[in-house]
């Protein structure tokens, strides 16, 4: 019985031919007259050699070429398409890591991690040929390099045997550390496909309330520099009213740059119109003047490309970049200001004039919503200020 057992501990070793001559023999005249030690040793099959021609050999040869080029064409087109998505913004479909994921899965499939490398490689050389853009496209290569290298690690990590349990253990620390840094790094420059619909959503809603529905959301996009999403918006009935809406995920804020723009045009079109107005209705340089309007113009009212409204207030900043030896003779420009607004044709809510004294920090100022005040009143009216905030000229 105890010969048995040390049969059966010998089978696995007999079985790869690893054991002596001596064993062997011991081993098989064991064999032969204990039927219990033979029923558990199942003897190896023969091997049979197919002999095969040259013809056929050739044939074998030109498969293996075939399917070399179609694994060869299949890594490219995958690493193409893994390019491709993460240099174009595709709604959303971008913020998923596919130069990370793609490199992951070929590496596992092919076991071939040196001939991605190549192929990128190559497909960055082409593209910087192709565009002429060579300090872009290095950033990309490297950007590139360094998120599919992260991929390809930890595939690497997964094909690999390790000696030792303390070189598996660092090996997966390091590619697994590689690996999240890639999607942090991603995730920073491309934002999560959770932020991207939280985003969306957000500015789809805000677009239902105050433009009850005649913008179109056309595509949002990531904006790392301001960790914000951009959605584009488009007028249902004129595609040329076009603008961005801005989300912030972080604030929870939305900022709308369409209504900005549209406010702007106005605002602009008003200056133009004063500034030559003043310069062909009175003797004062243009240069001198700096003019800035500002118009509430209400919501989901005027679209971007439609020009200013008379009916919309006007409050009006001039700054004049003369400085005056006295207060009564700034009111005086002030008075022919005035005096030139009244016929603008424009319905002024509020004027405010600045002038900086000579220590450059004070300034003359009047603010008047009366367009006829006397010379008289205007240096009553006048004070002086001892600094000039930015924001009341709407920069």
């Amino acid at each position: 019985m105890c010969k048995c057992e040390m049969i059966k501990d010998l089978l696995p070793l007999y079985e790869e031919d690893l054991v002596s001559e001596q064993t062997k023999k011991e081993i098989e005249e064991h064999l032969k007259s204990c039927a219990n030690c033979s029923s558990l040793y199942r003897a190896p099959l023969p091997k049979i050699e197919v002999p095969i021609n040259e013809q056929e050999k050739k044939g074998l040869k030109q498969l293996k070429r075939m399917l070399t080029r179609q694994q060869y064409f299949a890594v490219f087109i995958s690493l193409i398409l893994a390019v491709y998505l993460f240099l174009q913004p595709l709604a959303g479909i971008d913020t998923i890591p596919w130069i990370v994921l793609i490199p992951f899965c070929l590496t596992l499939l092919y076991q071939q991690p040196k001939k991605i490398f190549y192929m990128l490689l190559v497909m960055m050389l082409c593209l910087m040929i192709t565009t002429k853009q060579v300090a872009y496209c290095i950033v990309m290569f490297l950007q590139i390099f360094i998120f599919s290298t992260c991929g390809v690690a930890l595939a690497s990590w997964i094909l690999r045997k390790h000696k030792s349990t303390t070189m598996q253990i660092l090996s997966l620390i390091i590619c697994g550390g590689l690996f999240g840094y890639a999607l942090m790094a991603y995730s920073s420059t491309k934002g999560t496909l959770l932020t991207y619909w939280q985003a969306k959503t957000a500015i789809q809603a805000y677009i239902d309330d105050v433009y009850d529905q005649q913008l179109i959301l056309t595509n949002v996009r990531y904006n790392p520099k301001e960790a914000s999403y951009l959605g584009d918006v488009v007028d249902q009935e004129d595609s040329r009213n076009s603008g961005t809406i801005y989300c912030y995920i972080k604030g929870n804020e939305i900022y709308d740059d369409y209504h900005f723009r549209t406010q702007l045009k106005m605002e602009d079109e008003v200056q133009q119109v004063l500034e030559l107005f003043i310069a062909v209705h009175s003797d004062i340089n243009a240069w001198q003047l700096s003019l800035y309007p500002q118009i509430d113009v209400p919501i989901n009212t005027y679209k971007s490309t439609d020009s200013y409204d008379p009916t919309l207030p006007v409050s009006l900043n001039i700054l004049d970049d003369i400085t005056y030896d006295s207060k009564e003779a700034f009111a005086k420009q002030c008075y022919e200001l005035l005096q030139v607004l009244q016929f603008s044709g424009l319905r002024f809510e509020t004027i405010s004039i600045y002038s900086f004294l000579e220590d450059g920090n004070r300034t003359y100022t009047l603010k008047t919503s009366n367009l006829s005040l006397s010379l008289e009143e205007i240096i009553h009216q006048l004070t002086i200020e001892d600094s000039l905030k930015g924001k009341e000229f709407g920069i």
